[in-house]
């Protein structure tokens, strides 16, 4: 206990002299984005970031674009420089031509990195080139339509599932539309991608695995100051040591989205083996899992198997995939499918043209 406080005083003030300094350098050193305009700094820590970072945010996104222009300066944690640039040519060139030289992160490690492992949106430069090698033909065309009945099969058993809900209900009543296209969004995702079902659509909720997806950006979302502070701290501990941090924090906040990603990463472990042993029993073994061995994940498995070793990917690059992938895909397209429900439901005659189109 006596040596516990004055640690604590000196983990404390050497936190406090390095924020100090970088304020300092910020404000003291010129930098070429300083002729840039921009909105002015709300907060001496967050800059100008929690002007976007508000319901509605994006619409501050707009209206500054349309007063700065196509570059323009934002002010980040601790008056670190932010450019903003709306300009398809350096897009083009960052995002596509000389993407090798444009790094999405400069620290060792990120969030991504952290909480769900060195997938498709924490890499770079050549291991992220190496993954894009071997995951762009699982999405290829020819493989995609294999999994169309896969779709079918979900969307008719959530239609049936909302149906009953209504029936059982004996009145008109309102549902939660995003709510339900959440569920099936994750359905289709889990046995398409994974070969895993996370929802029978009989109860109100789905396993702990689909549970801890659906939370984890919303976790995420609510630890802002562990968001800025782990990529910074990449930089002296390692990743296992910044995550032991993590879950003996005292933000019960940063906690919960550790644990959440625990959970998705043992989860994600366990389906990794079970496809690993599917795929050694054979292809006849394959015909009784979900997705029937032609989900995304078994035919990464089985291109990985077959990759020269210096291609292959390792059981935690492929632990990440399976994340990164059912996180990028499921609030985007839940949320776009609740928004042409709503259109439908605002344009009848639109729908009433939909329908008949169906029925001839």
């Amino acid at each position: 206990m006596s040596l516990t406080l004055p640690l604590l005083l000196v983990v404390v003030a050497v936190a406090i002299a390095y924020c100090g300094w970088i304020v300092v350098r910020h404000r003291v050193k010129s930098s070429p984005l300083d002729i840039l305009p921009g909105p002015q700094p709300v907060s001496f820590f967050f800059g100008a970031i929690p002007i976007f970072l508000k319901r509605q945010g994006w619409r501050r996104w707009a209206e500054h674009a349309d007063a700065h222009g196509r570059a323009w300066l934002v002010r980040g944690f601790l008056h670190k420089h932010i450019l903003i640039t709306h300009d398809a040519k350096a897009l083009h060139t960052i995002m596509v031509k000389d993407q090798h030289i444009w790094q999405k992160n400069m620290a060792p490690s990120n969030n991504f990195t952290l909480l769900l492992g060195p997938g498709l949106l924490s890499t770079g430069a050549e291991q992220h080139k190496r993954q894009r090698k071997l995951l762009n033909p699982v999405f290829s065309a020819a493989h995609l339509r294999e999994m169309t009945h896969i779709f079918y099969d979900v969307a008719h058993r959530m239609h049936s599932a909302m149906a009953k809900h209504v029936l059982d209900s004996g009145a008109p009543q309102e549902m939660d539309v995003n709510g339900w296209m959440g569920r099936t969004t994750l359905e289709m995702l889990g046995q398409a991608g994974l070969g895993y079902s996370f929802d029978d659509f009989t109860g109100d909720k789905t396993d702990t695995y689909g549970e801890s997806l659906k939370l984890f950006f919303p976790a995420l979302s609510r630890t802002r100051f562990y968001n800025l502070v782990a990529g910074r701290l990449s930089w002296v501990l390692p990743d296992s040591a910044i995550r032991s941090m993590a879950r003996l924090a005292p933000w019960q906040r940063v906690r919960r989205v550790v644990n959440i990603a625990d959970t998705i990463a043992l989860r994600s472990r366990e389906i990794v083996a079970e496809k690993k042993a599917a795929l050694a029993r054979g292809d006849a073994a394959l015909k009784h899992e979900v997705g029937e061995g032609k989900d995304i994940m078994s035919i990464c498995l089985r291109a990985n198997m077959a990759a020269a070793d210096s291609e292959k990917m390792t059981d935690e690059e492929l632990i990440a995939q399976m994340s990164t992938f059912i996180l990028a895909g499921m609030d985007t397209t839940s949320n776009a499918l609740s928004r042409i429900l709503w259109l439908l439901a605002m344009n009848p005659d639109v729908q009433e043209k939909l329908l008949s189109t169906e029925d001839s």
